[in-house]
C-alpha cells in the first residue's frame, strides 16, 4: 500500500512539473513551426559516461541535455557501435544523399543510415519513458508493426502512465532534441567533439 502511495505521489509530482513546462514547450514549438527559432543546440550539453566493450550493439553511453529550445530534458543515451559514419547515403532524405552519414548528421541533424538493409537509426525511449533513457535503435525493429510489442513498447501503444510523453513534448523531442542530438553525433564523428 505504501509503495502505491509513493508511486502515486511521484506520478503527481511528475505531472505537476510536466504541466508547468507544457506552455513553454508549446510556445517553442509554435516558434519552430513558424520558422522563428532554429534548433541549434547552443545550450545543449553532451558528455561521455561509459564504454560497454562486451555489448555487441550498444558500446557506449553519454549524457545529453537537449537544452531549453527543446524539451530541456537530460537523457542517458546508449549509443550504437556499428554505425558506419563514412557510408555515403543513397537513401533517406534527399538533402542527405551523396553525403556521408557523419556529414548529413552534422549538417542537417539526419539520423544515420545503418548497414542492416538500409534501415535508419532512431532514438527510442526505453520503456516509453518520456524522460529517457534513450537507445539508438534501428527502424528495422522500431517500427509501426512493433508499436504494441514488448519489450520496445510495454504499454501496447498507450502512454507510459508514470512518465507520459504528450504531443507537445513529443513534437519538441522530434523537431529539436533528436535533430540536435544527431548534429552532435555527426560533429563527433567528424572529429569535432
Amino acid at each position: 500500500m505504501k509503495e502505491q502511495e509513493v508511486l502515486l505521489n511521484e506520478s503527481e509530482s511528475i505531472k505537476e512539473a510536466h504541466d508547468a513546462s507544457k506552455a513553454s514547450i508549446q510556445s517553442r514549438i509554435s516558434n519552430l513551426e513558424s520558422g522563428g527559432v532554429k534548433g541549434t543546440g547552443d545550450d545543449s550539453t553532451y558528455r561521455h559516461l561509459k564504454d560497454y566493450e562486451s555489448n555487441t550493439y550498444f558500446t557506449r553511453s553519454v549524457e545529453y541535455n537537449a537544452g531549453k529550445e527543446g524539451t530541456g530534458f537530460t537523457y542517458k543515451v546508449y549509443q550504437r557501435g556499428d554505425i558506419d559514419w563514412n557510408m555515403v547515403r543513397t537513401k533517406g532524405a534527399k538533402k542527405g544523399r551523396g553525403l556521408t552519414n557523419a556529414e548529413a548528421a552534422s549538417k542537417y541533424g539526419l539520423a544515420p543510415i545503418l548497414d542492416d538493409a538500409g534501415s535508419v537509426a532512431t532514438l527510442h525511449h526505453s520503456q516509453q519513458k518520456g524522460v529517457g533513457p534513450l537507445f539508438e535503435a534501428s527502424t528495422r525493429y522500431h517500427n509501426i508493426s512493433n508499436a504494441k510489442r514488448p519489450p520496445l513498447h510495454p504499454y501496447k501503444g498507450k502512454l507510459n502512465p508514470f512518465y507520459p510523453m504528450d504531443e507537445p513534448t513529443r513534437k519538441a523531442f522530434q523537431k529539436v532534441d533528436s535533430i540536435n542530438y544527431w548534429k552532435t553525433r555527426g560533429n563527433e564523428a567528424l572529429g569535432g567533439n
